[in-house]
């Protein structure tokens, strides 16, 4: 399964997915696209996936592709991410594909139109249940930053993440943000 990671402040962000999909441990493809970028009325986010991508003529990125096509460029991110979470479930129902597992996630800034200052923002559009069962709904996480900056990961639910990773890459991000400020 996809590992996501995510990492967000004020004025940059990243997600990073791999393209390889597989079926019971066996590779079908190693340059699937599960990544894509939007600019949006109010963020620029990347937008990745993990659990089900392909079957039955179903393909979760030209799902996703053809959803945000038809959003309007002053349609507030909250508004895109609603519809997504809103149109997950009858879309893999429809391909008869509902009892499989679907974690979207989401990465970037957001900014208030009225200035140029960012805020880092990630949430979590997913039909896995706390407990690790797949429901027939979808349910949004927002993810909450720390200290101006979010580290997020996504997707096996086995992933053990130690305490000292989080500081590594956030100790990453506070030096990337320095130099890119020139201190």
């Amino acid at each position: 399964m996809t590992l996501l990671v995510g990492v967000a402040n004020d004025r940059f962000s990243a997600l990073i997915a791999d393209r390889r999909i597989t079926q019971n441990g066996v590779v079908l493809d190693d340059c699937y696209n599960k990544l894509c970028v939007l600019c949006c009325f109010d963020a620029r986010v990347a937008i990745a996936f993990t659990g089900i991508a392909t079957s039955s003529g179903f393909d979760t990125s030209m799902w996703i592709f053809d959803a945000l096509a038809g959003v309007s460029g002053t349609t507030p991110l909250a508004d895109i991410l609603e519809m997504l979470r809103v149109e997950a479930a009858p879309a893999l129902r429809d391909a008869g594909l509902g009892q499989h597992r679907l974690d979207i996630f989401v990465c970037g800034v957001s900014h208030d139109n009225a200035s140029s200052q960012g805020t880092a923002c990630a949430y979590t559009i997913s039909n896995l249940s706390a407990g690790g069962l797949v429901e027939p709904n979808f349910h949004m996480h927002v993810h909450s930053a720390i200290d101006g900056i979010i580290v997020e990961f996504a997707g096996a639910t086995d992933l053990q993440v130690a305490a000292g990773d989080l500081e590594a890459v956030a100790g990453f991000c506070h030096g990337l943000q320095t130099r890119l400020a020139g201190g």
